[in-house]
């Protein structure tokens, strides 16, 4: 695929994600979401307190219903974080820092974090140092089998991050250790955009991979999406380009509050062969989606 082409995928696909119909989404930024006790949850809007005792909490739910809860019934009241479609409370993606597995340029705030399966075989644990900072790692489970264990870093750095638009810089490294023989280093370090909103999005990334020999001489370009079709399903694509190589990624990625699961389907593309590779992702996300940034 030539740069021409690539460039007009990109200028293509960050002009799709700018637009949002204006009747896609309602506002929620005084819709809360209220805990309780016995594990429902509730969507809607406090009212005056001040009519009531200290004992109760007036809200009004989403159907236009008004109830009064005990205090002793509720244990948590938080911002809700999801877009409001026709009356019904969509909750947001829990994963929003990765596609499938390329990095997204956003983060999750201090103190957050997520552990990951990829393909299985890949696990990861990520913390958020900060809310611009995000440190992940992890070895793979077959390390046992081959003769070494392969470990791997995954630092992300969101630098710049206005309305829709976030831009983070990071790296992947991979070495191995347990045999002082072996001076195996490899890995990439690259630079994404992503501008959307949280149910549909667009990632551009550019990186530079290496290995024991040093820097290839060809950049490797990511074009990715995701796109939310319901209330609990996204699509999601993850492309990579190199000279003579492509890889085609697509499928859906199922969610709910803290657990995402990708099922997805991938092509590599290189001259007139095409191989195919099945996606298999879960993510457990330690803090819901309405205490990241």
């Amino acid at each position: 695929m030539t740069i021409n082409r690539i460039l007009l995928l990109c200028g293509a696909a960050f002009a799709v994600s700018s637009f949002t119909p204006a009747t896609a989404q309602e506002q929620t930024d005084s819709i809360l979401e209220i805990r309780l006790i016995d594990g429902s949850t509730l969507y809607g809007v406090l009212l005056d307190e001040s009519e009531h005792d200290a004992e109760t909490v007036h809200i009004r739910l989403l159907s236009g219903d008004e109830m009064l809860i005990a205090r002793a019934r509720i244990r948590t009241i938080s911002p809700a974080a999801g877009p409001l479609r026709e009356g019904e409370f969509w909750r947001d993606d829990p994963n929003l820092t990765r596609l499938f597995f390329a990095p997204t340029a956003r983060t999750m705030p201090k103190g957050g974090g997520y552990i990951a399966a990829y393909e299985l075989l890949f696990p990861f644990v990520a913390v958020g140092v900060s809310d611009n900072l995000l440190l992940a790692g992890g070895t793979p489970t077959f390390g046992d089998i081959i003769d070494d264990r392969v470990v791997y870093f995954a630092p992300k750095l969101r630098v710049f991050s206005s309305g829709r638009t976030d831009l983070a810089l990071g790296g992947f490294f991979f070495t191995e250790v347990g045999n002082e023989y072996s001076n195996f280093n490899a890995g990439a370090l690259y630079g994404v955009l992503t501008r959307g909103t949280s149910d549909r999005a667009v990632s551009l990334g550019v990186g530079a991979a290496y290995g024991d020999d040093g820097f290839l001489d060809e950049p490797i370009v990511m074009l990715g999406a995701a796109f939310r079709v319901s209330r609990t399903i996204k699509l999601i694509t993850e492309n990579y380009f190199i000279p003579d190589v492509s890889l085609i990624t697509f499928g859906p990625r199922f969610f709910g509050e803290r657990l995402s699961a990708d099922l997805g389907i991938g092509l590599f593309i290189e001259n007139r062969d095409v191989f195919t590779v099945p996606i298999m992702n879960f993510v457990y996300v330690g803090y819901a989606r309405a205490d990241c940034r």
